[in-house]
């Protein structure tokens, strides 16, 4: 559970860099989805559950802030590419993660 929750932290602190790349007018680049789960994964290796958490926290409010700063324009723009970054580090994101957390009790 505790990769899993670092995983999900690291995509959140991604998706606010990009959504904030976007409202600068950069265009921002598709990560490699493989490499940057392998270096996340690489991340949380030794990391304390207290530690992931607040990180996790940290990094949701990032997410959650600059989705709020985003203008609903700037999310239809580049055929939608803001629109799917915040629902695919969010909701959805999620759900691919829930059997993650099915058999740990949490």
């Amino acid at each position: 559970m505790l990769e899993a929750v670092a995983h999900i932290a690291a995509w959140h602190r991604l998706a606010a860099d990009r959504l904030d790349r976007l409202a600068s007018g950069e265009q921002p680049g598709i990560p490699d989805v493989d490499a940057f789960n392998a270096r996340a994964r690489a991340d949380a290796q030794g990391s304390s559950w207290d530690g992931v958490q607040a990180e996790a926290g940290s990094a949701r409010e990032a997410f959650l802030a600059a989705v709020a700063r985003t203008p609903d324009d700037l999310l239809a723009a580049h055929d939608g590419l803001g629109a799917y970054i915040v629902g695919s580090n969010g909701s959805r994101h999620y759900e691919e993660h829930l059997a993650d957390f099915a058999h740990t009790g949490a």
